[in-house]
């Protein structure tokens, strides 16, 4: 009975994880059928940086697994450089960057606090999965749909770092599920 209404929790805490991350990627991917924006796609895809730089530092720091450990070093140095790389292209858009995470993130970086042992590196690794399929999805269009020159080659420079990280985050769920 305990083991039931234990899998119950873990899965609507799963979830909500998962709906918190969808929800920042939908936000830089918003309507498929709107016109791209550029401006927007930026803001959002610093923010998204931004949070992958906290989580990262989080996992760090509350992981026993080694391998947790050094995925969450890869974000924060490969989102540091993709943040610096976004900084000229927002300086060619004009764009004013965010220089804090909106309530929707902190929210959720804060949650991962409640998290403890191989639970926080089940529910980080698996928000990390669903994070960058949303974010590939979202550099993609970018890549494709950005009306300047230079976010457009962002992008698609971005990509493999991305598609890299989605590798990892992947091999790590067999692993953290064990």
């Amino acid at each position: 009975m305990h083991r039931h209404l234990y899998r119950l929790l873990g899965t609507s805490m799963l979830a909500m994880t998962v709906a918190v991350f969808t929800g920042r990627a939908s936000a830089a991917d918003d309507d498929k059928d709107a016109p791209f924006d550029d401006a927007k796609f930026v803001r959002h895809a610093a923010i998204g940086s931004m949070f992958e730089i906290k989580v990262g530092e989080v996992a760090q720091k509350k992981t026993a697994n080694d391998q947790v450990r050094m995925f969450g070093a890869r974000l924060v140095e490969d989102h540091a450089k993709v943040g610096n790389d976004l900084k000229a292209v927002a300086q060619s858009l004009n764009v004013q960057l965010p220089d804090q995470l909106d309530e929707k993130h902190q929210k959720h970086l804060d949650q991962f606090a409640n998290y403890k042992g191989n639970n926080f590196d089940r529910e980080f690794v698996d928000a990390m999965v669903k994070d960058h399929e949303h974010d590939i999805a979202a550099f993609r269009r970018a890549s494709k749909e950005a009306k300047n020159d230079q976010l457009r080659t962002f992008a698609t420079k971005t990509l493999p770092t991305l598609e890299e990280h989605l590798r990892i985050a992947k091999e790590l769920q067999n692993t953290v599920k064990k």
